[in-house]
């Protein structure tokens, strides 16, 4: 038996546009990920007495979770045995403590994190966000699969989330608050409700987009990009929800208008440089049913720029 331990970060979005409708049902996308230092732990077995793949969750997070048969992160076991011939049988422990549905790729991050796991356990060496295969059994699992791959924590991406162009952020300390309200929100229901932007609205958001990025790679301080964080699907998810647009109206109050909700919802964070003024925030946030995060991006407590 060979096993392997890992953790699987969770992400927000900087910025998030939608460009427009793909003919597979999906929608081309703008945006910027960013790692953060919040966590699901992972043990991967390979087992040479067995060979099919089981899975025991530990569910910390108190949310609603798939059944194994349901979970991605077997699906991302099974994806791996039929494409690598892998004749081994799997177990996985999962400690789920990033809530699903919440906007911040749990799932996707566990997929990648066995992924990983079940590929070094095959012996590979290759920087798994370059293998070929690999990649494209992370694309069909979810669009944000392959970005957890990836070593940089920050990430500009396009297509459905796929085409990545890694960043190098200069290393900036700030510290984030990450509010999961309770509740989750359909991806399909956010997504069936945005309206695309015309031309123009796509050429200036792409404006907006090439100056977040340039500010990251430059290490520009908070105050000069926090204008720059953007995500269109805030409109179709507050509509959906009022309860969320109250929750993002008042941490955007108390963090002096840094805060945005993460990809489709439901999540809202903010970010600060002073980190008492995030536990300040995060102590004002605690509220029955929530869970609240008092966190930085991934590296920064360590002081590395990048896992």
């Amino acid at each position: 038996m060979k096993k392997i331990h890992l953790l699987a970060p969770a992400k927000i979005n900087l910025f998030l546009e939608t460009l427009g409708k793909r003919p597979d049902g999906y929608h081309n996308i703008n945006t910027v990920f960013a790692k953060v230092e919040i966590f699901d732990k992972l043990t991967v077995k390979s087992l040479k007495s067995k060979k099919g793949i089981s899975l025991k969750v530990i569910n910390n997070c108190g949310c609603p979770l798939p059944s194994a048969k349901d979970n991605i992160a077997v699906k991302a076991a099974q994806q791996f045995k039929k494409e690598f011939a892998f004749t081994k049988g799997i177990n996985i422990v999962l400690e789920k403590n990033i809530p699903s549905g919440a906007g911040l790729g749990g799932g996707s991050s566990d997929a990648a994190s066995v992924l990983m796991g079940l590929y070094a356990l095959s012996g590979k060496t290759q920087n798994p966000a370059k293998n070929k295969k690999l990649f494209k059994i992370a694309a069909a699992l979810g669009a944000d699969v392959p970005f957890f791959l990836c070593k940089n924590t920050f990430s500009a991406a396009g297509g459905v989330g796929e085409d990545l162009f890694p960043l190098n952020v200069k290393k900036t300390p700030l510290f984030l608050v990450i509010v999961y309200p309770g509740f989750s929100i359909s991806t399909k229901d956010v997504y069936d409700k945005v309206k695309i932007p015309s031309r123009k609205q796509i050429t200036a958001s792409k404006s907006v987009f090439n100056k977040l990025k340039s500010a990251l790679e430059r290490g520009a301080p908070l105050n000069q990009w926090k204008k720059y964080l953007f995500n269109r699907l805030e409109t179709p998810a507050f509509a959906i929800n009022r309860n969320l647009k109250y929750l993002y109206k008042e941490i955007n109050h108390l963090s002096d208008g840094c805060a945005l909700m993460s990809g489709s919802g439901s999540s809202i964070y903010a970010i600060a440089t002073d980190k008492k003024k995030v536990k300040g925030i995060a102590k004002r946030m605690q509220k029955k049913a929530r869970i609240v995060f008092d966190t930085c991006f991934l590296g920064r407590s360590s002081n590395n720029g990048n896992n």
